[in-house]
């Protein structure tokens, strides 16, 4: 497991359309959870991702946050 690099590539605050566009054709399989505009918290998951697949990559995903220093952008 590596070093999370660029978390956040650029300013992205309030407009996660730039998040996805910077994020485009990065990614082989890919997560994604963030707050609808309702407030209620929404995940999705490409297709090839089991249940239990994308529970690992969200505990190695926060084990990397708790423990791994960030660079920054």
């Amino acid at each position: 497991m590596g070093k999370i690099v660029s978390l956040y590539p650029e300013s992205t605050a309030g407009k996660p359309n730039l998040l996805f566009e910077n994020a485009k054709d990065k990614f082989k399989k890919a997560i994604v959870v963030g707050w609808d505009e309702d407030g209620n918290l929404m995940g999705m998951a490409t297709s090839d991702l089991k249940p239990e697949d994308i529970l690992y990559m969200v505990k190695l995903f926060e084990h990397s946050l708790l423990t791994i220093p960030l660079e920054d952008s």
